[in-house]
């Protein structure tokens, strides 16, 4: 059983990650070590695309063009996410109908990566010198950071606000650290991870387990600090998926409370 103070547990809560607080992220790790980061890896492959073409072209709406959109849709090595899925569903591709890189944009602008400039989208100074592949450890910490302060886990699920596991996110990654490798559902990660709420609130009209999953566990995969396996070789798509801890989560994240 994990015990702690009610200042513990607030520091954990109200901790600014970029300052010397007890949630720290570990910017120092090779490209190679974060390999499996699919938010890192894609990121650079977009300001890569902007800094070797001078910007990506804008729609009106300040969206990628659609040329863009399908290019990278070829290029993208994400799962559940292959062009085949992707072309099965969209006969005409926007940016808004390629998660990932609707997901990233957002990501890019937030942590000051990527601007605006005249219809087209440009990699920032930051942005360029992150790019740097000795950067990747550091633009990696930005992009997590960005990701779970700065940005609305609800966006991608349409909620309206980010709800209370962003609120609680530093604690609830301080507790799955503490937790073992065993693999476990979305519902017995949150009852494991998240102070307790009665009943669970929830911002949206999902369960709340499927608002841990969409909000916490789905980002921690795309980082590459979990790993999601269907619990048995069955077609039964009620059968929740498992997620447990990947090596990189212990070597990216460390607590000092």
């Amino acid at each position: 059983m994990i015990r702690l103070t009610h200042a513990q547990i607030m520091s954990l809560l109200e901790a600014d990650w970029r300052e010397d607080g007890p949630v720290r992220l570990n910017d120092s790790l090779s490209l190679e070590e974060l390999s499996r980061s699919l938010v890192l890896v894609h990121a650079r492959l977009i300001l890569r695309r902007m800094d070797d073409e001078g910007g990506i072209k804008l729609t009106a709406t300040g969206n990628f063009s659609r040329k863009f959109v399908e290019r990278m849709v070829r290029e993208f090595r994400w799962p559940d996410f292959e062009p085949e899925r992707v072309w099965r569903l969209q006969k005409v591709l926007n940016e808004a109908d390629f998660l990932p890189l609707d997901f990233l944009h957002v990501i890019l602008g937030l942590a000051g990566l990527g601007r605006k400039f005249k219809g087209t989208y440009r990699v920032s100074r930051l942005g360029r010198a992150l790019l740097d592949p000795d950067a990747a450890g550091a633009l990696n910490a930005l992009l997590f950071d960005t990701v779970f302060n700065d940005y609305n886990l609800a966006y991608l699920d349409g909620g309206p606000d980010k709800g209370d596991f962003q609120s609680q996110i530093g604690f609830i990654l301080f507790v799955m650290s503490k937790v073992d490798g065993q693999p476990r559902t979305a519902e017995q990660w949150m009852t494991a991870a998240t102070l307790p709420l009665e009943p669970p609130q929830s911002s949206s009209c999902f369960r709340p387990e499927t608002d841990f999953e969409w909000r916490v566990l789905r980002y921690l995969e795309w980082f590459g600090l979990m790993e999601r396996s269907s619990p048995a070789a069955n077609d039964d798509w009620r059968t929740p998926w498992l997620f447990r801890k990947t090596p990189l989560f212990d070597r990216f994240l460390c607590f000092r409370v």
